[in-house]
């Protein structure tokens, strides 16, 4: 099938399943939407990142789940505003963090304005999910929420210590990206499960498909870093290199390299340069397609999880999920 094909008939799906809970997605972009500071530069990086937010799909697996799991009421909707607004905060320092300039082909909020000025949006829009935490009147729900938030951030001190080096094993990149990345989509699945109230065996099964689908869906972003196809990516080629982050294609590609080729994949790690030897390499040992297969093994993983779950319009919008992750990766 065509490029083009391809592409057009993935976005058919993700917007078919958007589809499946529209209402419910369009009051969680009503509640994201509202200004909730009297200061009006903290409203307008708020609302540049809220905005600029992507395809919503933490908040998307949270109402899939809870809809799956056969909950009634609207409480959902709430908790993935939550989920969506501690996602932002995190895209927020990151891109402070890493130097970012453009994120979804959009300028970043620290390009347009400075790090200071985002690091305390980010903070205050951490506040503003913490503070509609307050009006969920379940013990285990606050639990789960307040211990994510600080994984994340473990996550991300984790990934700074491994900055520069080309030598972090495969084991290493998972704990970061399983941290970072797929711990929020683990908790919008399981608290999809946990308000419809299902028992333990069943939770921890929604939970573990978040966790699977987040590696699956990181890795891909990951593999984007490697791609010239910039206007699809969203991001300029090879940033992840040039910040010093060893992700899976370049771990892959370290690994089954001589040394000469390790020296030069070290050094373009360290600097920041000679990305289109780093991409030669990468290519040459097959690095990508190998990624893709690790990508494709957690997404069949993911869908093993949904198993235990009864057949639903809303775990058929899962599945098709999966299958829209995987599409991602192809003609990279």
């Amino acid at each position: 099938m065509p490029y083009a094909a391809k592409e057009k008939t993935a976005k058919t799906n993700f917007d078919n399943i958007k589809k499946v809970v529209a209402n419910q997605m369009q009051a969680v972009e009503d509640e994201l939407q509202q200004n909730a500071s009297t200061i009006e530069i903290v409203n307008e990086i708020s609302t540049h990142i809220i905005s600029n937010g992507g395809k919503r799909l933490r908040p998307l697996i949270m109402i899939l789940a809870a809809k799956s799991c056969g909950y009634q009421g609207d409480q959902h909707v709430k908790l993935a505003t939550i989920l969506e607004l501690i996602h932002a905060a995190t895209l927020l320092h990151d891109d402070v963090i890493d130097n970012s300039t453009k994120r979804r082909n959009k300028a970043t909020a620290n390009f347009i304005w400075d790090n200071k000025l985002s690091i305390l949006a980010g903070d205050f829009i951490y506040a503003m999910s913490f503070q509609k935490m307050t009006s969920i009147k379940s013990m285990e729900v606050l639990d789960i929420l307040s211990s994510t938030t600080s994984y994340i951030v473990e996550g991300e001190i984790i990934q700074l210590t491994q900055n520069q080096k080309a030598t972090i094993s495969q084991a290493d990149y998972l704990e970061v990206i399983d941290r970072k990345t797929a711990k929020l989509f683990s908790v919008a699945a399981k608290l999809g499960a946990v308000l419809g109230k299902k028992d333990q065996n069943t939770i921890k099964h929604f939970a573990e498909f978040g966790t699977s689908f987040g590696k699956a869906y990181q890795i891909t972003n990951d593999i984007q870093d490697y791609s010239h196809n910039t206007e699809k990516t969203g991001k300029n080629i090879c940033d992840d290199l040039k910040e010093g982050k060893p992700t899976l294609p370049f771990i892959l590609a370290y690994e089954d390299s001589s040394n000469e080729d390790k020296e030069t994949l070290s050094s373009a790690l360290e600097k920041g340069v000679n990305t289109e030897k780093v991409i030669y390499i990468i290519n040459k040992n097959n690095s990508i397609q190998k990624s893709k297969i690790i990508a494709k093994k957690y997404i069949e993983q993911a869908k093993l999880h949904l198993n235990h779950s009864p057949n639903s319009i809303y775990k058929d919008a899962l599945l098709t999920l999966c299958a829209y992750v995987e599409h991602l990766s192809e003609d990279l």
